[in-house]
């Protein structure tokens, strides 16, 4: 049943049991609109990248409306048609640097928008913070689409840590290290950050009050050490991308055996960029699924509505679980 009738977000949340929440970009949009910053917003990026201006990478972004996975979606697409029509190896090779150029200065342009860190928080931040905490607290598991540092950093404000996720302490490296763990309750499906690629795993950054994450982060990538992250334009190639990584593998599969009701928070559903999302949901055995977007109109809606539709008919699946539309307007997740 997917009913196109809008329902009140934080409604929703106060009725369920058993409640899980994926987060994506408008959760950052929602930090900035409340502390008054500009630190998620993607529209400002490029200008935080080394992209030459006037280069074809530039105009490509320009073309996409800044669009970086849609970009990168173009790119790899034009890649597929030069192996298909067998072009020579040094054009393929410059489109695949492209490629790289493209998702490093993502990863670069992502560090440098965020702010420093929440150390030295007034207490009106503070106020602001506990309350993004307690919001987060309501759901027994937590999903991030987004690869920025705001989840890590609520979750650890001045050390009192919500939850946990599956890395631990080891021996053999100076990082933590993935270890599937059931009972962890954050996970992050695109990876983050503050994760790096170890082989076909990955391993968490360490950082302390004297070494900051956004620092070590910093540090890693000018020494060319980037994180794990996945930026490609459609769910297809995001699957692919995930299926290549033993972490980010274990948080997709836990999607689909999530229970009870699942929430969503300023995901992107439309034009097939999180399809593979739609799809680990619709698989899995919850009881209904709700859509939170900032101030929906009828027509917004069916558009959502729309896109969980054709992926339960592309399945094929005869049990149909449940699809509401959910107005996240007056949700105070940073409330004083």
């Amino acid at each position: 049943m997917f009913e196109s009738k809008i329902l009140n977000f934080q409604t929703e949340i106060d009725r369920a049991d058993k409640k899980n929440i994926i987060i994506g970009n408008g959760f950052g949009i929602s930090f900035d609109q409340a502390f008054g910053s500009q630190c998620f917003s993607w529209n400002n990026l490029l200008e935080l990248c080394e992209i030459e201006e006037g280069s074809p990478l530039c105009d490509l972004l320009h073309e996409c409306n800044l669009d970086f996975e849609l970009a990168h979606q173009k790119l790899n697409n034009a890649i597929d048609v030069f192996v298909k029509y067998g072009e020579c190896e040094d054009k393929l090779r410059f489109y695949r640097q492209q490629v790289d150029l493209l998702r490093e200065q993502l990863i670069v342009a992502v560090s440098a928008s965020h702010p420093n860190s929440f150390a030295n928080a007034s207490y009106e931040m503070d106020v602001k913070i506990e309350s993004g905490r307690r919001f987060l607290r309501q759901f027994k598991e937590i999903y991030s689409l987004n690869y920025d540092l705001l989840l890590y950093w609520l979750r650890c404000y001045k050390q009192s840590y919500i939850g946990s996720d599956s890395f631990c302490n080891s021996t053999e490296h100076e990082d933590l290290v993935f270890s599937p763990d059931d009972s962890s309750n954050f996970l992050f499906p695109h990876g983050a950050l503050f994760l790096n690629r170890n082989g076909i795993s990955a391993t968490k950054v360490r950082s302390s009050q004297y070494d900051p994450i956004l620092a070590v982060v910093e540090r890693n990538i000018d020494n060319g050490v980037f994180p794990v992250t996945v930026s490609e334009g459609t769910g297809k190639q995001k699957r692919e991308v995930i299926r290549g990584n033993k972490y980010l593998s274990y948080c997709y599969d836990r999607l689909q055996k999530v229970e009870g009701c699942v929430f969503t928070f300023g995901c992107s559903f439309m034009d097939g960029k999180d399809e593979h999302i739609i799809q680990q949901l619709l698989r899995s055995p919850a009881e209904k699924i709700i859509i939170g977007e900032y101030a929906p109109d009828r027509a917004r809606a069916i558009q959502l509505l729309n896109e969980f539709e054709q992926v339960q008919k592309k399945q094929g699946h005869r049990r149909h679980v449940p699809v509401f539309i959910a107005d996240t307007s007056d949700t105070g997740v940073w409330k004083t």
